[in-house]
């Protein structure tokens, strides 16, 4: 999975290059220096795996973008979007991430497909990033472990929110006890 802050810090850098005022070079090639190093590191992840996820967070919202290689080397994309009316800014800051990190050589389409998903959130329900999460998981139980597309039922909220729980608590006890080594050292 590519690291969402790196996505986000190549849309906000996307952004900050076309606001650049064209009469302050050094802020230019300073910010076009940082975006390249972005794109870089994006490539890299997107190509060293036959599966790769992008979480993409833009407008308070969360998005997925899935890159797969098929059995001939061909990267095949799939895009999901929990809202009713798909958002646009998701859509922008991904297609932004094809065209800065593909050749189209590399893949037959760098074009967005339409959204594959039919489930949506409520209305104001603020559930995006679980959807996010459900489809990286039902993904891995695919693609990792062979199971059917239809392995997991669909989460109810309630349930998400106990797993969430136990791993909060489990990262928390992590995360003490190596402050406690820290501390003993």
């Amino acid at each position: 999975m590519v690291d969402p802050l790196v996505v986000s810090n190549f849309v906000q850098q996307q952004k900050k290059m076309a606001a650049a005022a064209p009469d302050n070079a050094a802020e230019a090639d300073s910010t076009s220096a940082g975006l390249e190093a972005t794109k870089h590191a994006l490539r890299t992840q997107l190509t060293a795996t036959n599966v790769v996820f992008l979480p993409i967070f833009a407008d308070d919202h969360w998005a997925l973008l899935t890159v797969k290689k098929d059995e001939a080397g061909v990267r095949l994309l799939e895009w999901r979007d929990s809202l009713t009316q798909e958002s646009q800014h998701c859509r922008a800051a991904a297609s932004q991430i094809l065209e800065a990190c593909f050749v189209p050589a590399a893949m037959e389409s760098c074009t967005l497909p339409p959204r594959r998903n039919s489930a949506r959130q409520g209305v104001g329900s603020g559930t995006c990033g679980a959807f996010v999460l459900f489809w990286i998981e039902q993904a891995v139980r695919v693609h990792c472990r062979g199971e059917s597309p239809c392995s997991m039922k669909w989460p109810l909220n309630h349930i998400w929110g106990l797993r969430l729980h136990k791993i909060l608590a489990s990262v928390k006890a992590i995360q003490d006890k190596t402050k406690n080594e820290v501390v003993r050292a």
